[in-house]
């Protein structure tokens, strides 16, 4: 495969994972959110009838924010092996890295 090639193809690679780190960083706040209103509302004594399901609500939104986070942890070490192949068919060291918040 032609060098250009690879790198476009590297490069597209980089570029999808830059949208859906867009759109997990987006469901993070909205988890985030969620969860805070479901927190204030247990702690300001809610109904009594309503603390476990305000307290299951709570665990599925903790465990969704967690099962997010790891996607991200997962998409910033691709993203750095990507980005580290790009520099490497290119032929120059890549000194940039990427992270939960864009490149660094």
């Amino acid at each position: 495969m032609p060098e250009s090639q690879a790198v476009c193809l590297l490069e597209g690679r980089l570029a999808e994972q830059a949208v859906e780190m867009e759109r997990l960083r987006a469901e993070t706040r909205t988890l985030k959110e969620e969860l805070a209103q479901v927190r204030v509302s247990r702690d300001t004594g809610v109904s009594s009838s309503a603390q476990p399901a305000s307290g299951d609500l709570a665990v599925r939104l903790q465990e969704a924010l967690d099962r997010v986070q790891v996607r991200v942890w997962e998409l910033e070490a691709s993203s750095q092996v990507l980005g580290t192949r790009v520099a490497e068919e290119l032929g120059r060291p890549f000194r940039r890295r990427w992270t939960v918040y864009g490149w660094s």
